[in-house]
């Protein structure tokens, strides 16, 4: 059935706490609520902030979340909308929920009309809403300069999904979370949403240090690295640890195909239990790695592995740890190494690594946006962004003297800027090393002499938005 005309945004007024906005500014304000991709979380945040006008700009946290709920408040300048849309001056607040995953970036804006074929259970259109952050005066204090902790959420429909691979990816049961299997995306419904591509989103492996550490000594005693490089191991080796295809280390099976040319005596983290560090189903990350290392669902039922699952578990053997976000990968790398245990999983490349866990080499080559732009590593994605123009145009409740078509033109600037060279050049220097442009043709360039960003930034390869396709070079 269609939704219900939604109810007026929950109020933001704001206290006595010193707020970049005073309180009747954020009343005002452009309610936008996203949802998706965790690995874009630092993305969300620096494209947000490169929106707002100078000294505007606060920031909010869930204080019982991980850094998956956030928000963000701001007076928009002059060149947000493209400069054209008349949103320069106007004050926004955008909150996003990363828990879950890329999948509820697209199922809750494909779902938000009458679906075409099979009607939503309970449990489903309950998804439609998320946690966002809310009440902002009675639930959120100072934490830092410009900066909120908040402690309570409410449920809000979803303006805008974000996702880190083509949201057709998500339309089938290995990449769908639990409560959406069995309930396709109709084409009819792909058709009523708006979705582009932003950029290219880099990922890479990461181990726990202890395995960093034996692998460096094994390949820098066999010559293939120099002393102090990073090791390596093939992308093959990668993809039946993360199938599952080693799962015995009491007999042979475990770590030890690792060290097995080594002239070092076996490490005793060899023998140790394997723990794979992965994410949940509906989760870009999985989704990306499934396809690039498993060749799934690129290869069909015959030329494709299966990720491996908590459901294979044997403490002391092998254990599949499957986190809800990033940040539960890269505490499940960091634990393992704590506890004496090898480990290995799946993170965004613009994410930086805790105590206790390394980026790695895969066949040689190091994860990161040189090695990327210039063809040399392959495991990116080109990340999409997308709304439901139903929705926004018939249900989204808006302040007075706003309108659905500035907060379009708002959305289109957002997915815009997110991949524009110049904003890439904002972020932090881990951010950076994560991303990379697309070549356009017009204004983003690969090895652009005229324009420094381009030239650091847009890639020189592309999949044209289709996660299974290969590396295609810019001619």
């Amino acid at each position: 059935m269609k939704l219900k005309l939604l109810a007026a945004a929950c109020g933001l007024a704001l206290g006595s706490q010193a707020y970049a906005l005073s309180p009747s500014d954020t009343d005002a304000a452009i309610k936008v609520y996203l949802s998706g991709s965790s690995a874009q979380v630092r993305v969300i945040k620096a494209v947000a902030a490169a929106d707002c006008a100078t000294g505007t700009l606060d920031t909010y946290q869930l204080a019982s979340d991980t850094g998956n709920v956030f928000g963000v408040s701001c007076t928009l300048n002059a060149t947000a909308g493209g400069g054209t849309s008349g949103l320069g001056g106007q004050n926004v607040f955008i909150t996003y929920n990363a828990n879950g995953g890329s999948a509820n970036g697209v199922y809750t804006v494909a779902k938000e009309t009458i679906p075409s074929t099979g009607a939503l259970n309970t449990a489903q259109a309950a998804l439609l809403q998320r946690p966002q952050l809310a009440n902002i005066a009675a639930n959120c204090t100072t934490a830092g300069t410009n900066l909120y902790n908040c402690t309570s959420t409410a449920l809000q429909y979803t303006d805008a999904g974000v996702s880190d691979t083509e949201p057709s990816l998500f339309n089938i049961d290995l990449n769908r979370p639990t409560a959406w299997v069995g309930n396709s995306i109709s084409g009819d419904e792909f058709n009523q949403i708006d979705s582009a591509a932003q950029f290219q989103q880099i990922f890479g492996i990461a181990v726990s240090q202890n395995l960093y550490n034996d692998l460096q000594a094994m390949q820098v005693a066999a010559g293939t690295i120099p002393t102090g490089g990073t090791p390596s191991l093939s992308k093959s080796a990668i993809a039946n640890y993360m199938a599952g295809s080693f799962t015995d280390p009491a007999n042979g099976f475990g770590w030890q195909p690792l060290f097995a040319t080594s002239t070092l005596a076996q490490p005793a983290g060899a023998s140790s239990q394997v723990n794979i560090c992965t994410r949940t189903n509906g989760s870009g990350t999985k989704a990306g790695a499934s396809a690039f290392f498993l060749n799934n669902p690129c290869g069909g039922n015959t030329n494709s592995l299966t990720p491996a699952s908590a459901a294979q578990n044997v403490p002391g053997s092998f254990v599949v740890n499957e986190g809800g976000s990033t940040g539960a990968v890269t505490t499940c790398l960091s634990g393992a190494n704590t506890a004496g245990q090898y480990a290995i999983g799946i993170v965004g490349k613009e994410n930086a690594l805790p105590t206790g866990a390394q980026w790695i080499a895969i066949d040689g080559v190091s994860p990161g946006k040189d090695n990327v732009k210039n063809g040399k590593y392959d495991w990116f994605v080109e990340q999409s962004m997308q709304w439901n123009p139903t929705y926004l145009n018939s249900f989204k409740s808006l302040p007075s003297g706003v309108t659905s078509a500035q907060l379009t033109a708002y959305l289109n600037d957002f997915r815009t800027r997110s991949g524009s060279p110049d904003v890439m050049a904002t972020y932090s220097t881990t951010v950076q090393d994560g991303v990379a442009a697309i070549d356009n043709g017009s204004t983003y360039l690969f090895n652009d002499p005229a324009n420094a960003n381009n030239k650091a930034f847009v890639s020189r390869v592309t999949k044209l938005n289709n996660t299974c396709g290969i590396s295609l070079w810019v001619k």
